[in-house]
């Protein structure tokens, strides 16, 4: 007699199938054509405004879709940052992605008619990615005002260390308008113990924009257009960038418009020069006051202007050129105009062009791991919205995978192979989806 045991074939069939649901699971976790598993997509921060609740700070699970808020006050402050890199003025994540600063603006409830506040935001705070430990690190609202002046809070930034926050106070005569020069001074506050520090003042500069705050080298760099006015201390001519050592005020200084610093704050580009149609450039920071590291001569009509998305492991970056369109035709704005993209190697200074046809897409931000981007991808028209001009392209936001947008792969293929994150919406021309900040951890 045999002693051999004959396996039960409703066993095998069981194992079989459970093998079989595994590997289907794996596959569609991996998406169409993959065939390793996926890195995580983490959560991206967005703010949201709703007409009875105010705007507060959101986060979305690129992988489950769910939504979660950070904050529920609804008195965060929204505070477009025209022609500067990044959505919004009031909020910033710290450099591992684990904490975002965020403003509001508390109004008294009886205010004193011979007496005014702090404008734009008098509260600073502080809160973890997932919601928790919100702390005040600022709080102007008793800060007094000189009779006959007005201050302003302006932007904040994050110091490359995560250990602080730099921010700055304008202040100009009450008659003033409102975007004329100013004096300012420039603060920081550590986040841990809330102290704040005076670091330097200057005069005159206007609508300032904090680039990058070193304590470990004492620097600070900030962008500002006040124009020159005869007789004043420190001029800076409109459109100017400024790099000030804290310690003893030594400033390099670079004339731009709408730049933009790398990650690691060694490159500053400048797609737009004041007064001129120089191409788009590329300094080092340590020698922002001498020639350009890289001058681009792009193969399009770029007066337009080219936007930037830096890669953060690597010394590399997206451009995105598009092609200039006659500011007194019909329908100006209306539909995206030829655009191609481009892969820019800092250290070499090598422009290789990623994708020739690029009107459909809106390049929105690129993932800490440099996997994933967001970007706006035209899906249609709307058919219900018709001007003379035909029917307007509508967008939604997707998340891609990098090395699939910087190529030649199709635009229908990206879709596919990509996520939708939003629902359709109007074509935007220059800002896409500037609710949405950037990823935290």
């Amino acid at each position: 007699m045999s002693l051999t045991r004959t396996p039960d074939p409703t066993v095998s069939h069981r194992w079989a199938v459970l093998f079989l649901l595994a590997f289907l699971e794996g596959c569609t976790a991996m998406g169409p054509g993959r065939t390793k598993p996926e890195p995580r997509a983490g959560e991206v921060l967005y703010i949201r405004s709703e007409p009875q609740k105010g705007t507060d700070l959101w986060s979305q699970s690129l992988e489950s879709g769910r939504h979660r808020p950070l904050t529920s006050s609804g008195k965060v402050v929204i505070a477009p940052a025209r022609e500067m890199p990044g959505p919004w003025r009031s909020v910033a994540i710290s450099p591992d992605g684990k904490q975002v600063a965020y403003a509001e603006l508390h109004l008294p409830a009886a205010p004193d008619p011979g007496r005014s506040g702090v404008e734009v935001w008098n509260e600073l705070f502080v809160v973890n990615a997932d919601g928790t430990g919100r702390r005040e690190l600022v709080d102007l609202t008793q800060q007094r005002v000189p009779e006959g002046q007005r201050i302003r809070a302006g932007h904040f930034h994050w110091s490359d260390d995560g250990k602080s926050l730099a921010y700055v106070l304008e202040s100009r005569p009450m008659k003033a308008h409102p975007e004329s020069c100013a004096d300012v001074t420039f603060h920081s506050v550590d986040v841990a113990s809330g102290r704040v520090t005076s670091l330097f003042e200057s005069r005159p500069l206007a609508d300032v924009s904090l680039l990058g705050w070193s304590p470990a080298r004492a620097e600070i760099v900030f962008h500002d257009e006040c124009g020159f006015r005869k007789g004043d201390a420190m001029p800076i001519p409109k459109g100017r960038v400024t790099q000030v050592r804290v310690s003893d005020g030594k400033m390099r200084q670079q004339r731009a418009r709408a730049p933009s610093l790398s990650p690691d704050g060694a490159f500053l580009f400048t797609s737009l020069q004041p007064h001129g149609h120089a191409p788009p450039t590329l300094y080092r920071t340590e020698a922002l006051d001498g020639p350009p590291a890289v001058t681009l001569e792009l193969p399009v009509k770029t007066t337009q202007g080219v936007r930037i998305t830096w890669l953060h492991h690597t010394p590399a970056a997206l451009l995105s050129a598009t092609e200039w369109e006659l500011p007194f035709l019909d329908c100006v704005g209306v539909y995206p105009q030829p655009r191609r993209l481009f892969r820019l190697e800092l250290g070499t200074g090598t422009l290789q062009q990623v994708r020739e046809d690029a009107h459909a897409l809106n390049v929105v931000a690129i993932s800490p791991d440099d996997t994933y981007a967001l970007a706006g991808i035209i899906t249609g028209k709307d058919e219900q919205f018709y001007l003379h001009c035909g029917e307007k392209p509508v967008e939604r936001l997707f998340l891609v995978r990098l090395d699939d947008l910087a190529s030649e792969l199709p635009i229908d293929e990206l879709k596919r192979r990509g996520r939708p994150l939003t629902p359709p919406r109007g074509w935007g021309a220059k800002l896409a989806f500037v609710e949405y900040v950037g990823w935290v951890r």
